[in-house]
């Protein structure tokens, strides 16, 4: 019993040993990683095993640059067309939410961009009639109902929007049937195939 005191008391001091020495070669394992700027455009680095991951990392941020850049002109190209457009145009996501609607929607229903956008579209339009439309549109149908406030008439379009085989948001096009000319449903909206 005497012997074994010492013995324990050696493994207690071999066991701190071990850790201290696990934690600084694990210290030395990491710092090469951590004195590295991983926010710099080029990251430079003493160690040359680590250069090819700094290159595929740099490769990848220009990639994803030029990705968001694309992806940017695309979105500036797409809000002018719908900006300019004289027709209503709100698309909703599967939970029926306001992704994207321009000045005509707004205009149509008296509603303020930020106040709709990503919200529900009942905070939209109130109106039976729509939210009928829009019940049938999210079953699968691409339907047409007219809709009028105290001044005009309009035409409204709702068209589903597949992703999968399955309905994952609405196109809605409103037009003013005054500057229409005419109450016929647009079949090219109404007949687009489906995707």
């Amino acid at each position: 019993l005497q012997l074994s005191w010492p013995i324990i008391f050696m493994l207690v001091l071999l066991y701190i040993l071990c850790v201290i020495i696990a934690m600084r070669l694990t210290d030395n394992i990491i710092k090469p990683f951590s004195v590295i700027n991983f926010n710099d455009e080029v990251a430079e680095c003493e160690y040359e095993e680590l250069k090819p991951f700094l290159n595929r990392i740099q490769r990848q941020r220009e990639e994803i640059k030029r990705q968001m850049e694309r992806v940017e002109r695309q979105k500036s190209r797409l809000q002018a067309i719908s900006e300019n457009m004289s027709e209503g145009l709100v698309v909703l996501d599967r939970n029926e939410n306001v992704l994207s609607v321009n000045k005509g929607a707004l205009d149509v229903f008296g509603a303020v961009e930020d106040e709709v956008l990503n919200r529900h579209f009942i905070y939209f339009c109130r109106d039976i009639s729509v939210r009928k439309l829009l019940k049938r549109t999210f079953g699968g149908e691409k339907e047409s109902v007219e809709y009028s406030d105290a001044e005009k008439h309009y035409q409204i379009f709702s068209s589903p929007v597949y992703e999968s085989g399955q309905v994952s948001g609405a196109v809605i096009l409103i037009f003013d049937n005054e500057q229409q000319g005419n109450k016929k449903p647009l079949k090219k909206f109404l007949n687009y195939s489906r995707k």
